[in-house]
């Protein structure tokens, strides 16, 4: 009797176990689905990690293409030999889409136009880009001020600019991400 009692308890207890360990996976939570914003991160990271091997800032800069386009561009890409494995092509969309991307994000533009103003986006692309992502210049708004104080101090801190391309960038920064800060 005893070892009857035994089985009957262990097959107890080890069902209850199973039901607890059931229940808790069911009812615990989801691990949360990365947002929209830090896909961006992640695809500007692989971006620059990436496409920078072949491609200069100013090759990227001025296309503007749907987020369908970009991925297109991606595989394009990866049948050359880019090295982008499959679980960055969607981050590297994000990305290029909410930066580059041919659809006016709403508010501020997060896309900086170089067609509509090709000189003055030029010396952004060539001054700025060494050291900085366009869209860090892209998503900072200042005033003529605060645009001013901080290309004298990319200047001293070793940015080429000559007099006219910084009359002609403060216009085109002034015009493009003007805001009340500094």
């Amino acid at each position: 009797m005893k070892r009857s009692h035994l089985r009957i308890c262990s097959v107890v207890v080890g069902s209850f176990t199973l039901i607890a360990n059931f229940s808790r996976g069911i009812c615990a939570e989801q691990p949360q689905q990365p947002t929209k914003d830090h896909l961006a991160q992640v695809g500007e990271k692989v971006f620059h990690e990436a496409c920078t091997q072949c491609h200069g800032p100013s090759e990227i800069l001025i296309q503007r293409k749907s987020a369908d386009e970009w991925r297109k561009t991606i595989y394009s890409m990866i049948s050359r030999g880019a090295f982008v494995s499959a679980n960055e092509v969607d981050p590297i969309v994000i990305y290029l889409a909410s930066t580059f991307g041919s659809e006016p994000s709403g508010g501020a533009s997060s896309a900086i136009d170089l067609r509509a103003a090709a000189p003055a986006a030029t010396i952004l692309v060539h001054a700025c880009s060494s050291c900085h992502s366009v869209s860090t210049v892209s998503q900072v708004q200042k005033s003529r001020a605060g645009w001013r104080e901080t290309i004298q101090r990319m200047i001293d801190h070793g940015a080429v600019i000559s007099a006219s391309e910084q009359d002609a960038l403060l216009s085109y920064l002034v015009a493009n991400f003007q805001g009340h800060s500094n």
